[in-house]
């Protein structure tokens, strides 16, 4: 399979170029793996962040963290040496467990957005019967064991073919392979379109949710000055002259920013993989894709984590924490350095006097 590649559209990137694109990919991964880490350790040692749609969050990360730690070094590899230096083993590897893990981010995603559909539009009850935590456990669990089943499937049952494409600047599954072009073909069909209509359709529906709960409130509570604190709440969400909530405001803020988000980042490599058999000049934009989908490991814990003002608590007080851990612990290596010192100094003295 490897003349196959050598008939895609390849336009090589100059050093400083190549340097460049590493470099940013670096840098991604470092706060990917920053930021995902704050995220795990704050949830985990928070108890008031123990919920389950905080679990959907925490799994997120880990899945976001282990493509830092495992599959994105290698990328970066290939993109500075401009080729790929190791084996085909570890290429194959790097492929898959990449597969893995993009699933596991995709069916999280898709979870969190109807995790909170049901928490804002159902009942307690509802919402306890559908995502009580054993049930969210055993999401997470599916999940997971799901990712592993295809990746099997697609390495015993078809064999798919793998391998390093200059275009893509990584090892990735090979488009131009009949048999492995069809399998990522219904793969981004189940999952990265499905997730793509399934997030923002469950973020309007809470939007809508919430709307048309402010404008029940709205006409519940008095339009004067608000002087019973009963009704403070509902009166800070009070519709402004637009009639339009600051509850409304931020959730239509978020809902734009997850929709263009997830259409950034999944959409052009998706098209490169689905079109580009047909049209060899997509696979220009093969490389673009790439970069695109690699930085989602730094930007997924602002979206779905930093944006959460309990978490983004929680991962500034363990950052406080640490600080003033690192503070005590340099002061008193500080107070032993100037004690050794002055203690150097006396007896250097005291030799000399005699």
């Amino acid at each position: 399979m490897e003349a196959n590649s050598t008939i895609l559209p390849v336009s090589h990137l100059s050093v400083p170029l190549r340097a460049l694109h590493g470099t940013t990919v670096i840098i991604a991964d470092i706060l990917g793996i920053i930021g995902n880490l704050l995220v795990i350790i704050s949830i985990a040692k928070t108890p008031e962040l123990h919920t389950s749609h905080n679990a959907f969050v925490l799994n997120l990360s880990m899945s976001d963290l282990l493509l830092s730690v495992f599959t994105v070094p290698f990328y970066v590899l290939a993109i500075l040496a401009e080729g790929w230096p190791l084996s085909s083993k570890v290429c194959r590897f790097k492929a898959k467990f990449s597969l893995i893990l993009w699933e596991v981010s995709l069916l999280t995603l898709a979870a969190v957005a109807t995790n909170r559909y049901f928490l804002v539009a159902k009942s307690s009850g509802t919402y306890s019967r559908f995502c009580s935590r054993k049930q969210i456990i055993f999401a997470v669990l599916v999940f997971w064991l799901e990712s592993l089943l295809v990746a099997l499937f697609s390495e015993f049952a078809i064999e798919v073919d793998i391998q390093y494409l200059p275009a893509f600047s990584c090892c990735v599954f090979n488009p131009l392979d009949p048999t492995t072009y069809y399998f990522v073909m219904v793969f981004i069909c189940i999952f990265v379109v499905s997730v793509l209509i399934i997030v923002p359709v469950q973020y309007f529906r809470v939007l809508l949710v919430i709307r048309a709960s402010g404008r029940r409130v709205g006409r519940a509570v008095s339009t004067g000055p608000c002087t019973n604190d009963q009704h403070q709440l509902s009166c800070q969400n009070r519709p402004n002259a637009s009639g339009i909530t600051k509850d409304e405001i931020r959730l239509l803020k978020m809902f734009v920013l997850l929709s263009f988000f997830h259409v950034i980042s999944y959409i052009p490599i998706s098209i490169v993989y689905l079109f580009g058999v047909t049209s060899p000049m997509l696979f220009q934009g093969a490389r673009f894709g790439m970069f695109i989908l690699s930085t989602t490991v730094a930007i997924n814990p602002i979206l779905y984590a930093w944006m959460n003002q309990k978490i983004r608590h929680a991962c500034c007080r363990l950052l406080k924490s640490k600080k003033r851990v690192f503070n005590l612990t340099l002061g008193r290596q500080m107070e032993q350095a100037q004690y050794w010192l002055t203690n150097s100094c006396q007896d250097f003295c005291r030799r000399t006097n005699d």
